[in-house]
């Protein structure tokens, strides 16, 4: 008898290879939102140590174009913090895409595992069969001798 082939074996390896895809991109998504997380705090422990200069500057009398200059930079890490907080948005969504297509690919790569599982134990099925004709008909010839 023949030895097992799986008709779809090209089809799975095309599977897995996209599963590893998946995976792999949704680590890049991981590591884009974790990125974009230490961006945003970084961004607002800077705007946190300028507040507190700027009210220093405020307690101590400094003239006021010094002040103006001061709360221009503070708007300025303040649009900072807002467009840091956009990336962590856009990263979340992208991170949710990349998760839905991660377990969509690993789900077809499974269908194609659980389809070759099946046809791999129908060919033992078969060859398990086609063993016990064998020794049925062995042992029908050799009761056919005795008689």
């Amino acid at each position: 008898m023949k030895a097992f082939r799986f008709r779809l074996e090209s089809v799975l390896g095309l599977r897995r290879f996209e599963d590893e895809r998946a995976r792999l991109e949704l680590a890049r998504a991981e590591r884009a939102l974790a990125e974009a997380g230490e961006q945003h705090a970084a961004w607002r422990e800077r705007v946190r140590e300028s507040a507190d200069a700027l009210g220093r500057r405020l307690a101590a009398g400094l003239p006021a174009g010094l002040l103006r200059s001061s709360a221009a930079a503070l708007e300025t890490l303040d649009s900072r913090v807002a467009e840091a907080a956009d990336r962590i948005g856009a990263a979340r969504a992208q991170l949710a895409e990349r998760r839905r297509a991660a377990r969509l690919a690993h789900a077809r790569k499974r269908a194609l595992e659980r389809l070759r599982e099946l046809a791999s134990a129908e060919h033992r099925r078969e060859l398990e069969r086609h063993a016990q004709r064998e020794l049925d008909e062995i042992g029908s010839l050799r009761a056919g001798r005795r008689s």
